[in-house]
């Protein structure tokens, strides 16, 4: 069987925030919780295409470069397998324009995404890029 493939883009501005999503109640996975820009690929997609289209659709925002930061294999509660690529990229825009399936967004520090009420792998991304940046 073939994985569930899916990302998840961390896109910064000139300030060196991050945008994060506020999941509607109605949300088939983890609703009223902050997330980022993402989504599932469809099968005839390029997974950077589809990341592309997820931010556009979710956010309003077109970014530059991709750059693959992470890649998360778990198995779901139905035991299927599921990857999940975790992108990064910058935005020069702040103008955020929301879709149906959140209802709120803030521009937050990395520091700050890890108090709010989040999925913890993206809390170990966060992590990860602050660890990362902190070295540079």
């Amino acid at each position: 069987m073939n994985p569930i493939i899916s990302h998840k883009t961390l896109i910064f501005n000139k300030s060196g925030q991050i945008l994060t999503l506020f999941r509607t109640e109605t949300a088939p996975f983890y609703p009223n919780t902050w997330d980022f820009p993402g989504g599932l690929v469809s099968d005839a997609e390029e997974i950077e295409a589809s990341a592309r289209r997820e931010i556009k659709e979710e956010s309003g925002l077109e970014v530059g470069k991709l750059e693959e930061i992470d890649k998360i294999e778990i198995k779901n509660h139905k035991g299927k397998d599921w990857i999940t690529f975790i992108f990064k990229a910058k935005s020069d825009s702040d103008k955020v324009t929301l879709s149906y399936e959140h209802n709120n967004f803030r521009w937050v520090q990395p520091e700050e995404f890890l108090n709010l009420e989040a999925p913890d792998r993206l809390k170990e991304v966060t992590r990860k890029i602050i660890k990362q940046s902190n070295k540079q």
